[in-house]
């Protein structure tokens, strides 16, 4: 994982994960996030990109179901988002 700068995003590679989801686009507008994408960046690898309003901290946890992203973005706190995808 890692940041990049103009404009504000974090991008994350998840080895070995197959894109499987509905839709490669979604608008989130809130916590600072302003958009979540998805793309095939290699044979085996999804590429997740999180779009953000400015340059945050942000720390990312694999846990036995998948992982979770945690963003100090300083916005108001939101309930967590999900694409509501079980796979």
């Amino acid at each position: 994982d890692f940041p990049l700068a103009d404009p504000a995003r974090l991008v994350i590679d998840l080895d070995g994960a197959i894109g499987a989801l509905a839709q490669d686009r979604y608008s989130v507008g809130r916590g600072g996030v302003t958009a979540i994408r998805l793309s095939e960046f290699e044979a085996g690898t999804v590429r997740l990109v999180i779009d953000l309003e400015r340059p945050t901290a942000y720390r990312v946890t694999s846990t036995p179901t998948g992982i979770v992203i945690s963003l100090e973005s300083g916005s108001v706190a939101f309930e967590p988002w999900s694409t509501d995808v079980q796979v």
